[in-house]
C-alpha cells in the first residue's frame, strides 16, 4: 500500500485498504486499522488501560501471521470532530493541519535515531485536545495528522506501520496512547514523553550536573579555522564570563583543512599542526576550570580521509542526496561500531576529554530500505539499519561511561527521541545562527519532550560584531529556559557585549533551579511562544516576547519579568499592589516603581527586566 498525495490517490488508497479491526474510545470515537489484504496477516486492536484516569486510553495494536513474511503496510487511524482544535504540535514543529490530499505535508517519520512518535492537537487557549503517542521507539513509523472536510471538519491522527523497510516477522505489537484530557498542552506532552520512557529499556541515566553549565562552541566563531592557541585565548575569556565547557566543533581533526569540509571526517585524530599535544592542551583548559567536548560526525567517512580506502566496503549504498564529500558508514557492521566506540574512548581515556558532541546520526537512516538487508548479511550482525543504529548509540554511551561515568554527550534535535535521551546528557537545538525566534521555538519544544531525561541546550548564540548590549541581551532572554551556548569570538567582544554576556550567564546560573528544572509553561506555540513561564517554590521567571501581552504576576512569590520584546516596556497583571525593581540588560538597577492591582504598563529597558514583589509576599 503506497501513501499517496493527490486527491485521487488518497481516495484510491482508502478504497483498496480495508478496516481490519476497530475499537471504541467512549465519547471519543473509534480507532481503526486500515491495511491491504496480504497472505494470512491478521490485525487486532484492544483497549488495555484500566479506566482509572478519565479521558486517557491505551490501545494495543497487534499483527500476526502463521508464517514469517513482510507484513503489509497498516495504518492505525483515529478521527475526531475539529471543534476548537486550531493547531498541531509535533517533535518536528508546529503547523495548522493540512487537508487530506496534502496528507504528506502533515507527515514526519520516526526511527531509532530520530524523533519520537507523538503529536498533539491543541486549542488556541493552550489546552490539549488530543496527545497521541506510540510505545515503539525503534521502528520506522510514519506519523500523520491532517484535516478532513467531508460532512464537517474533522482532524485525523494516523500511525503507519511496516512501511519503508520491514523485516520478515510472524508477530508484532505496539501500544498507542490517546490523551484527551483538557489540561495544558505542555502537561500532556510531558506526560506522553514520560510514558514512552517508561517502557523496558527506554529509561535514561541521571544527567550529570555539568550538563547544565553554559558553554562556548567553536563553530560559528571559527568554523574549522582554529587551533589550540586560539582556543586557549578564548578559554581565558570563557572562564571569566562564567562558562563551564568548551565544545571543539568540526575542525580539531581536519588535518590542515580549514574550509569547513566534511571530506576529512572519519579518522577522528587531532590535527598534528593545530593540536600537536591534545592531552596537554586539554589539561591546560582544565586548569582554567573548563571542560572539553570534542565533535564527532560518527557516521561520516570523508572521501579524503586516511580511513576512506580501508572502510569503503563498510558504507551504506549511495543515495542521490549523498554528499560528494563523504560516504555514510553502515552501523550493521560490528567493525564500524567498534571503531566508533574506540574513537570516543580514545578521546576520553588518552586525551582527557570530558565527552563528545555526537553529530549526523540521522544519516544512518538512509539505508533502512537497503535491498542487501533482504539478501544476506555479508558480515553484518544486524539485518536492519535502525536496529544497528540503536545498538551503536547504546554501545557508545555504555563504553565511554565505564571510563568516565560523568561523561557528557551532546545530541541534536533531529535525533532527540526517547532512545536518544537514553544516550545523551544534553539535547541541543538545531543550527539557527542569529535567529532568536527559532532558537526559542526549538528549545521550548525540546524542554517539553525531554523532561528531566536530558538537559536542553540552545543553539549557540551569535550576534553581529556591531551589536549593542541590548541586542546581545535579547538573544540571551530568548533562550533563558535552556542551557546557554555561545559561539561568538569572545576575545573580540566589545565592552558592552562582554558586560551583557557576563550578566546573563550569571543570571542563568543563579536561577538555574527555576529556569531549567522548575515548572515549565510555554504558551501559544502557534505564535512562537510569546510568553514562557518558569516557576519554582521560591520564585517565578517569565520571558515575554510580544508587546502588550499582559504577564501574570504571582501573589505568592517574587516574579521576574524578562523583556524580550523590541520595546522599552512590559505589561503586567498583578493580583495585589506592590513594587517592582527595574533593571537594564547589564543588571544595573534603574529604580523602583509602584505596581497597581490589575493591569498596568511599566517602563523597562529593552532586554531588561523587573523583579516584582506584591504586598502578599513582602
Amino acid at each position: 500500500m503506497t501513501m499517496c498525495m493527490s486527491a485521487g490517490c488518497f481516495a484510491a488508497l482508502h478504497h483498496q485498504a480495508h478496516a481490519a479491526a476497530c475499537v471504541e474510545l467512549p465519547s471519543h470515537g473509534t480507532v481503526v486499522v486500515k491495511a491491504e489484504e496480504k497472505d494470512d496477516w491478521e490485525f487486532s486492536l484492544e483497549r488495555i488501560d484500566d479506566g482509572s484516569v478519565a479521558e486517557l486510553f491505551e490501545v494495543r495494536f497487534s499483527a500476526s501471521a502463521k508464517n514469517e513474511s513482510v507484513p503489509p503496510t497498516a495504518c492505525v487511524v483515529h478521527e475526531m470532530p475539529q471543534g476548537d482544535v486550531r493547531f498541531r504540535l509535533t517533535p518536528a514543529g508546529t503547523m495548522v493541519p493540512p487537508i487530506p490530499w496534502q496528507r504528506n505535508a502533515g507527515l514526519f517519520r520516526t526511527f531509532a535515531n530520530g524523533l519520537q512518535p507523538m503529536q498533539t492537537w491543541l486549542a488556541a487557549n493552550d489546552e490539549n485536545r488530543l496527545t497521541h503517542a506510540c510505545s515503539d521507539q525503534s521502528a520506522r513509523l510514519g506519523v500523520y495528522g491532517y484535516e478532513r472536510d467531508v460532512g464537517g471538519s474533522t482532524v485525523n491522527s494516523e500511525v503507519e506501520f511496516f512501511a519503508g523497510g520491514m523485516r520478515k516477522v510472524s508477530s508484532y505489537s505496539a501500544t498507542l496512547r490517546f490523551d484527551f484530557r483538557r489540561i495544558p498542552y505542555w502537561e500532556a506532552v510531558s506526560s506522553a514523553g514520560d510514558w514512552m520512557a517508561s517502557f523496558p529499556g527506554q529509561s535514561s541515566p541521571p544527567v550529570p550536573e555539568s550538563a547544565y553549565d553554559p558553554l562556548w562552541d567553536t563553530w560559528y566563531a571559527y568554523h574549522c579555522d582554529y587551533d589550540a592557541a586560539k582556543v586557549e585565548r578564548e578559554g581565558d575569556i570563557a572562564a571569566e564570563l562564567g562558562l563551564g565547557t568548551v565544545v571543539y566543533d568540526m575542525g580539531w581533526d581536519c588535518h590542515g583543512n580549514t574550509n569547513a569540509s566534511f571530506a576529512f571526517c572519519g579518522d577522528w585524530t587531532p590535527d598534528p599542526v593545530d593540536f600537536p599535544d591534545m592531552k596537554g592542551h586539554v589539561a591546560r583548559m582544565h586548569k582554567k576550570g573548563l571542560r572539553c567536548l570534542l565533535w564527532c560526525g560518527v557516521p561520516l567517512l570523508g572521501r579524503s580521509s586516511r580511513a576512506c580506502k580501508r572502510k569503503l566496503g563498510f558504507t551504506l549504498p549511495e543515495r542521490t542526496r549523498s554528499s560528494a564529500q563523504f560516504h555514510v558508514l553502515d552501523p550493521r557492521f560490528p567493525e564500524v561500531r567498534r571503531e566508533a566506540v574506540d574513537a570516543l574512548l580514545r578521546g576520553v581515556a588518552e586525551w582527557g576529554a570530558d565527552g563528545w558532541k555526537i553529530d549526523f546520526l540521522q544519516k544512518m537512516t538512509d539505508g533502512d530500505d537497503d535491498p542487501v538487508a533482504c539478501e544476506g548479511l555479508g558480515g553484518r550482525d544486524f539485518r536492519w539499519v535502525g536496529d544497528a543504529a540503536k545498538c551503536l548509540q547504546e554501545e557508545m554511551s555504555a563504553e565511554v561511561r565505564k571510563v568516565r561515568p560523568d561523561a557528557m554527550f551532546e545530541y541534536m534535535l533531529g535525533y532527540c527521541g526517547v532512545l536518544g535521551q537514553r544516550s545523551a546528557t544534553h539535547m541541543r537545538a538545531s543550527d539557527c545562527p542569529g535567529d532568536a525566534v527559532w532558537n526559542r521555538n526549538q528549545t521550548a519544544r525540546l524542554r517539553m519532550m525531554c523532561g528531566n531525561r536530558a538537559a536542553v541546550h540552545s543553539d549557540p548564540l551569535l550576534w553581529g560584531r556591531e551589536a549593542g548590549a541590548e541586542d546581545c541581551g535579547a538573544h540571551f532572554i530568548s533562550v533563558m529556559h535552556a542551557v546557554l551556548q555561545l559561539s561568538v569570538r569572545l576575545t573580540e567582544l566589545t565592552t558592552p557585549q562582554k558586560m551583557a554576556a557576563k550578566h546573563w550567564i550569571g543570571f542563568s546560573k543563579m536561577h538555574r533551579g527555576t529556569l531549567l528544572r522548575g515548572a515549565f509553561r510555554p504558551h501559544a506555540p502557534h505564535h512562537s511562544y510569546p510568553l514562557i513561564e518558569m516557576e519554582s517554590a521560591s520564585e517565578r521567571i517569565t520571558s515575554v516576547f510580544q508587546r502588550g501581552l499582559a504577564v501574570p504576576l504571582s501573589g505568592e512569590r517574587p516574579t521576574y519579568v524578562l523583556n524580550g520584546t523590541e520595546f522599552a516596556e512590559v505589561c503586567v497583571d498583578a493580583p495585589a499592589e506592590g513594587r517592582a525593581e527595574v533593571f537594564d540588560t547589564l543588571g544595573a538597577n534603574c529604580g523602583s516603581v509602584a505596581v497597581a492591582k490589575g493591569l498596568s504598563r511599566i517602563a523597562v529597558p529593552r532586554a531588561g527586566y523587573i523583579l516584582h514583589s506584591s504586598a502578599t509576599h513582602k
